[in-house]
């Protein structure tokens, strides 16, 4: 099997990564921007690396262009595969060929996408089936399915108790943030990774309904959906305030026929959560088109409220520290 570097600022991007890698028998690298995995890749020499693009320090391009300007040319001919969110892949598909990349995958993917594109670019045809299952990495019961793929990979990547783990590293990168935007902005983007859905937007609302916070993930920049409309929106699909799971009845997927606005372009499913704390704000948290076919799962639900949970209270713990700050700034200055 292959040594693969994993590059990705977001712990939970490279966890899925390395868990579906380490199943299969390769062995894992991880870093967490270019500039490091330039280094590592330098040090330990893997067969393919596979990159986000938007990182911080060093970004994927740069990182891929410094990686083939390398005087080592068994260094600079290293196979390096983008792996980007999929409103990205259309952009990251026109300048990899610049940089020397000639696979895009779109984040997320379905395991068997990953897992063959690995293999063309290793430039092996080698069955996953075949591959030595590192130890730590095998569920306790896998139900192969002969040469291909075991029939319940899929489901065992996205098994509760592996998110959880996901969640438990998430926990803490919340704790450490400081901006209440970042800190939301984050737990957009976590819960459109970690539940494989195709968009997801988070939007927060004070006690007289005016919009205080809205973030989307995975929605191209040039949709323009207007904050305002969401509240009414999803107030209506979330009317108790409790988990919904949605699939539309529309072939075509029409936003219309679950009320959602027609910018946020075709929904075959969704999922919305709400976002509920002890102080006079609220929100929700909502999920649309998850990639594995048949909608959200009941699964899907627990892990999106677990992370609702700590979306609230990390969020509101910040919003307290900061009014504290500026009671003790205010009383100061007196």
């Amino acid at each position: 099997m292959a040594k693969i570097l994993i590059v990705d600022d977001h712990p939970i991007n490279r966890k899925l990564l390395v868990v579906l890698l380490g199943y299969v028998g390769h062995e894992l690298l991880e870093a967490g921007d270019g500039r490091e995995a330039l280094e590592l890749v330098r040090e330990k020499h893997p067969d393919l690396v596979i990159t986000d693009i938007v990182m911080p320090t060093m970004d994927g391009f740069e990182f891929a262009k410094r990686l083939r300007d390398d005087p080592s040319p068994s260094i600079a001919k290293t196979p390096v595969i983008f792996y980007t969110a999929t409103y990205r892949v259309r952009n990251a598909e026109a300048l990899a060929q610049g940089c020397g990349v000639s696979v895009v995958v779109p984040k997320p993917s379905r395991p068997e996408v990953i897992l063959a594109e690995v293999n063309r670019a290793l430039g092996t045809s080698v069955p996953v089936a075949a591959g030595r299952r590192r130890r730590g990495h095998e569920p306790a019961s896998l139900a192969t399915g002969g040469p291909g793929l075991p029939e319940n990979l899929s489901n065992y990547l996205t098994d509760v108790d592996l998110r959880f783990g996901f969640l438990v590293d998430l926990g803490l990168h919340l704790a450490s943030e400081r901006d209440p935007g970042r800190l939301l902005q984050m737990v957009c983007r976590a819960a459109q990774d970690v539940i494989s859905a195709g968009q997801a937007v988070l939007c927060i609302v004070n006690e007289k309904g005016v919009v205080r916070h809205f973030h989307r993930h995975g929605i191209d920049a040039d949709r323009p959906l207007d904050s305002a409309l969401w509240p009414p929106v999803l107030e209506r699909l979330v009317p108790s305030w409790s988990p919904v799971r949605l699939l539309n009845p529309t072939r075509d997927g029409n936003p219309a026929a679950l009320g959602l606005p027609a910018a946020l372009g075709p929904v075959r499913s969704l999922l919305a959560v709400p976002l509920v704390g002890r102080r006079a704000d609220r929100g929700w948290l909502c999920l649309t088109n998850r990639i594995a076919p048949g909608g959200f799962t009941v699964d899907d639900e627990k892990v999106a409220v677990t992370l609702a949970a700590q979306a609230v209270l990390a969020f509101e713990s910040l919003t307290m520290a900061r009014e504290l700050e500026e009671k003790v700034v205010s009383l100061s200055g007196r």
